[in-house]
């Protein structure tokens, strides 16, 4: 018997899948736009996975979708949540991202004026690694 967790994740699996396959993307090509491996895109598809409520959201602007229609809503998912509550790591990740595609830097730009290494900036964006945690 699934809980109300493993619902709510298939339900966004779900929906995720059938609008990225309607508008003929590929999950590489989505994973690109939202800047996620393709393994994670992969993960939250499969329902292994939860998004942060900021990549819910990114998720929903890139598919053209209201992030209700992505996430779904109480009755369906029994009242367990879709998403990742924001953490200050997301927060950054988020915020760190759109900084720096206001600015029109690509990652690997960034990382070179901060003195970091990109896979560095890229771990950050997509909320999996704390800054400064060690040497850089």
């Amino acid at each position: 018997m699934e809980t109300p967790d493993q619902d709510a994740r298939a339900l966004l699996a779900a929906c995720l899948t059938r609008r990225r396959v309607e508008l003929g993307l590929s999950r590489p090509e989505l994973a690109r736009r939202v800047g996620l491996s393709h393994q994670h895109l992969w993960r939250i598809e499969r329902g292994l996975s939860r998004p942060s409520a900021a990549l819910a959201v990114t998720l929903a602007e890139a598919l053209d979708l209201p992030v209700a229609d992505l996430l779904g809503n109480d009755a369906a998912t029994g009242g367990a949540l879709l998403w990742e509550p924001p953490t200050p790591r997301t927060d950054l990740a988020h915020g760190l991202r759109h900084s720096r595609e206001a600015r029109a830097l690509t990652q690997a730009e960034l990382a070179v004026r901060a003195g970091l290494r990109p896979r560095l900036i890229t771990s950050i964006e997509q909320g999996l690694s704390p800054p400064f945690r060690g040497r850089y």
